[in-house]
């Protein structure tokens, strides 16, 4: 298990960031931690680890599930409100204005709902809902839907002065921008770039410049392969990737 050793303005600190070992819905806080130089400790359990350990709520936190973050004692869970809570503790609360705040926030929130969990729900969709077409909403819904949704959060980064590059650092909001446009990458495939780099032009101004960020190095190299615990994951995305979206752009 990785585990990031520099310490956050000299304060011995106790972190504990808990999740399976793929990127899915903690990716973008493990990311956050290791480049905010955050000493912590990335548990990745094993479906066997969790079956036996998901009712201890040292582990599953209070309510049952990953991810869960300790600091210091004190465990949390669910993506978002431990999204929130680093923003807090990394100082971002107090750096923005509310109104500034709220923006990354929103962002969290859209890369995170609209692009990262509906992802993942896809990918399960033919074993949780038997008979669903997939791949028709997939055209229909849930393509189009995401990449307007990015498009929006791109604006913010072209028009949000806060938010503009480069910056003395990068905010919670920029890993889950991020990952959501490494996702939508990885599932519209290669073939398509151009035309997704044509509709995001600031996201990818976002990741090159995050790519730069030394403290990101080791992050890099840990990060899981896998998006979900599916096993044939790559089967069902090279589905996904086949279907034609030439109605939403793409």
């Amino acid at each position: 298990m990785p585990t990031h050793e520099t310490q956050l303005s000299g304060e011995a600190m106790m972190i504990t960031l808990r999740y399976f070992d793929i990127s899915g819905r903690a990716q973008p806080l493990r990311d956050v931690l290791a480049c905010s130089g955050v000493p912590f400790e990335d548990l990745r359990l094993s479906t066997a680890d969790w079956l036996s350990r998901r009712d201890d709520p040292q582990i599953a936190g209070p309510h049952g599930s990953l991810p869960t973050l300790t600091w210091n004692g004190q465990t949390l869970g669910e993506t978002l409100p431990i999204a929130s809570f680093l923003a807090s503790r990394l100082g971002e609360r107090d750096a923005v204005d509310d109104v500034s705040f709220s923006l990354r926030e929103g962002i969290v929130s859209s890369a995170y709902l609209e692009v990262i969990a509906r992802l993942g729900e896809l990918v399960w969709a033919s074993i949780i809902y038997p008979g669903a077409d997939t791949q028709h909403a997939f055209a229909t819904i849930v393509a189009p839907r995401m990449l307007a949704k990015l498009e929006r959060i791109d604006a913010h980064y072209a028009d949000a002065a806060t938010l503009s590059l480069p910056r003395a650092r990068p905010c919670v909001a920029d890993f889950f921008a991020r990952e959501a446009l490494t996702l939508v990458r990885r599932v519209l495939g290669g073939s398509r770039e151009g035309r997704i780099r044509t509709r995001l032009p600031h996201l990818f101004e976002l990741d090159a410049w995050l790519s730069s960020q030394p403290a990101l190095a080791n992050a890099r190299t840990t990060r899981p392969v896998a998006f979900t615990a599916r096993p044939d994951e790559d089967a069902v995305i090279a589905a996904l990737r086949g279907v034609d979206l030439s109605d939403a752009g793409v």
